[in-house]
């Protein structure tokens, strides 16, 4: 005990026995090793910290990546539906207008006018106007 004294002097308090010297020692030495061990959790922690960190940003980027895609998919499938609804409306428009046709025939021919017999039988003169003056 007396030679750890010697070889650490600054262990080497006043009115201590040498068996507080090697217990000072020992109490270093189990704090060096503590704090080692601490610094070996913590530089695990960090690593699995990171790569969790790493693994979510990936995860976050396939997301993003199926996001964008499916908002693609999604316009596409709108301008589609635009599309089908466009032509919907531009055949509902001409069916409306053959009917609004048809039944106008039908009504005409109904009051007995022939409109196509009437059209040729009446050419209708450049000058009218003065024939009715």
């Amino acid at each position: 005990m007396d030679d750890l004294a010697e070889v650490y002097p600054d262990l080497n308090v006043p009115g201590c026995a040498p068996n507080d010297v090697y217990s000072q020692a020992e109490k270093r030495d189990f704090d060096t090793r503590v704090a080692m061990e601490v610094q070996k959790a913590t530089l695990a922690m960090k690593i699995e910290m990171t790569e969790k960190i790493c693994e979510a940003k990936i995860e976050m980027e396939e997301m993003d990546k199926k996001f964008l895609e499916a908002k693609e998919e999604a316009k596409e499938d709108k301008e589609a539906m635009e599309r089908k609804l466009s032509e919907a409306k531009r055949d509902r428009e001409e069916i409306i207008a053959d009917k609004v046709k048809k039944g106008m025939q039908a009504y005409i021919e109904s009051l007995g006018i022939n409109l196509d017999a009437n059209l040729k039988s009446k050419q209708v003169p450049d000058n009218s106007l003065e024939d009715c003056q």
